[in-house]
């Protein structure tokens, strides 16, 4: 092979597909021209030497004559600005275009959400299809996708919602997705309609009617009864009962707590009088059958499917050099660790000299028997810095390279708590009361199964009673932080409240000037910082613990300055009147009568000119230079 090889095109040219991806195109490219699986490796090391920035997409553009910009341009995968969106990584799944468009041509697609039936053909073409899985469908499916595309365009296609009902109708209904597409665009058509949303969102009446009434419905639209459906659509909804409640409590104005959530009109909280009281978030839970975690796991889709340590997946790969090896795939990131290529890695080992079996044989009986692939203990070098996987004493995979394990002793990172393991160190394992208070939309971005109690994020939480607070997940599993709504109940019922222990104090606690809080829905020992009142008239803020402790009004007790009250001035307007008028840089009604600092005087009988502290001035009465009975302060 020589450079011509670069220029010389293909004999054979295939047409990009609608929306292929590049890997699909070069795959169909090679088959029509009866091309080897090995030649892009072969041709991208050939024009690498003369071009080092060369790209396969360059050099298969030259091949075959065609730009294919268009292949290397995937549809925006997230599209509310959040390129790291798991719920749009879970709902973009493997696309393949319909079979009869592409004259029988298998073409992947980048992953999207715009067809769900090919109306020329009528077929089902929806995500998670294969070339294989294609079937025909009904003019009601067809019709359906028609009035899908008009949802979309007026704002009003919940598609994490369509393709939660799917799955769930197919189950109801014992027919296959394309067999039940219809029904479920019927159901997203009829609950985004404006008195639909006005009914189910009512604080006012009963979540067990509300649910009860939502149930008929879909039974009539389905013309049967389908409580998996219900279940996954009473389920979508809560987190926007969780945030219309929120506002109807006043904490803040309404929004959505994630992208992905069900959204409602800017002013629904108009629609509705403030409630006396609101349901607990456990009583819409119960309605389908629910508590918290088994919500949140039919919230995370396709969680399982993804590769991790304890379910890893295997498949071919090619090193820099050309060898073929055995990959073990452990994870979706690009920072997973990458199986290294054996024979690249046995290249720098001596046998029996500075390989991982003979120099620690101990710390090599833990290389992890699966998760490196073909590589043993004999390939690897004992100071090296490339990632392999181990096994622990109590059987935890977890990554580390031989010298960090060989020259400075490194332990298993996941009994460190350094690196989450499910179902062995994640908080849905260890603290499960605690994971399942987690906000569904703080689920919607990070499952409780991907981080510790000794997480240290901020994260959104809800109470049994409804109630959102923030909480780092270390604070709430070694600290005990928990609601605060829910605590000021249980003290205003305790008899600890500071009205019940201190009731003198509690009467010097306006909420006016405390933004509403009151003195019954806290304790002698509270940390919180408020504004007293005191017998005087001043206002000044304080610790509650320290107010408690003995701790006074600080004007009062002259530990700080208040104008016209506690200054110089106002306490001695003798020795005042004999303040330098312009050698000090401070005003007599600026300093207190305790202060230290020395000041100049000027007294009013001679005009003789001192440098004194307070306090001295105050102890000498007036000039020092006077006679006693002619000082500022005879009387004193």
């Amino acid at each position: 092979m020589n450079t011509e090889d670069l220029t010389r095109t293909f004999p054979f040219t295939v047409r990009p597909g609608h929306r292929e991806t590049l890997d699909s195109y070069t795959r169909r490219t090679l088959a029509a021209n009866s091309e080897s699986k090995a030649l892009p490796r072969e041709l991208m090391k050939l024009a690498q030497q003369t071009a080092p920035a060369a790209t396969w997409a360059s050099v298969l553009s030259t091949k075959t004559g065609r730009p294919l910009d268009r292949l290397l341009t995937p549809p925006a995968r997230a599209a509310h600005g959040d390129s790291d969106c798991r719920t749009c990584a879970s709902l973009l799944t493997e696309r393949w275009g319909c079979v009869l468009c592409h004259h029988g041509a298998h073409v992947q697609q980048h992953p999207h959400l715009d067809d769900f039936v090919c109306e020329r053909h009528h077929r089902w073409t929806a995500p998670g299809t294969t070339p294989s899985t294609q079937v025909p469908v009904s003019e009601q499916a067809v019709a359906a996708h028609r009035k899908l595309r008009r949802l979309r365009r007026t704002g009003r296609a919940d598609m994490d919602l369509l393709l939660d009902l799917i799955p769930a109708l197919a189950e109801d209904l014992d027919k296959t997705h394309a067999d039940v597409f219809h029904h479920a665009v019927a159901i997203l058509q009829w609950v985004t309609r404006r008195p639909t949303m006005h009914r189910l969102f009512n604080p006012a009446t009963p979540y067990s009617t509300t649910y009860a009434w939502m149930k008929e419905c879909l039974d009539n639209i389905v013309a049967r009864q389908a409580p998996k459906a219900a279940r996954a659509l009473w389920l979508h909804l809560g987190p926007g009962h969780i945030a219309l409640n929120a506002a109807l409590r006043g904490y803040t104005g309404y929004h959505a707590g994630h992208p992905h959530e069900f959204s409602l009109p800017d002013d629904v909280t108009t629609w509705y009088p403030r409630p006396e009281t609101f349901q607990p978030w456990n009583d819409y839970l119960a309605c389908s059958g629910d508590n918290n975690l088994s919500a949140l796991a039919q919230r995370a889709r396709e969680e399982a499917e993804v590769p991790s340590p304890t379910s890893p997946r295997f498949g071919p790969a090619w090193c820099a050099k050309g060898h073929r090896y055995t990959e073990v795939i452990t994870g979706t990131d690009e920072g997973a660790p990458r199986t290294p290529c054996p024979r690249c890695t046995k290249s720098y080992v001596t046998p029996g000299v500075n390989d991982l079996a003979t120099v620690a044989p101990a710390i090599a009986a833990e290389l992890h028997p699966v998760l490196n692939g073909d590589l043993t203990a004999a390939d690897i070098a004992a100071t090296s810095s490339k990632p392999v996987w181990w096994r622990c004493a109590l059987g935890h995979p977890h990554s580390a390279t031989p010298s960090n394990r060989t020259l400075t002793g490194a332990g298993c990172a996941v009994c460190l708590n350094r690196v989450v393991l499910k179902g062995v160190n994640d908080i849905a394992t260890t603290h499960p009361r605690i994971a399942r208070e987690l906000h569904p939309s703080s689920a919607r971005r990070q499952s409780t199964t991907t981080f510790a109690a000794t997480d240290d994020k901020l994260r959104l939480w809800l109470c049994p009673d409804g109630h959102e607070y923030k909480a780092t997940a270390r604070e709430r599993t070694k600290n005990g932080k928990s609601c605060k709504e829910c605590k000021k109940k249980r003290v205003r019922t305790s008899g600890r409240s500071l009205v019940d222990t201190h009731p003198h104090l509690a009467a010097q606690w306006l909420p006016e000037l405390n933004e509403g809080r009151e003195p019954h829905d806290y304790t002698k020992g509270s940390h919180l910082e408020v504004v007293w009142w005191c017998e005087a008239g001043h206002p000044f803020t304080q610790r509650i613990d320290a107010r408690t402790r003995g701790c006074t009004c600080p004007y009062c007790a002259r530990r700080l300055l208040l104008t016209g009250f506690n200054d110089f001035a106002t306490t001695h307007p003798e020795l005042a009147g004999e303040w330098h008028p312009y050698k000090n840089w401070k005003d007599a009604s600026e300093v207190m009568a305790g202060s230290d600092l020395k000041f100049f005087w000027r007294c009013a009988a001679e005009g003789h000119e001192t440098h004194q502290s307070i306090p001295r001035r105050i102890e000498s009465r007036g000039c020092t230079e006077c006679a006693p009975e002619e000082r500022a302060c005879r009387t004193t």
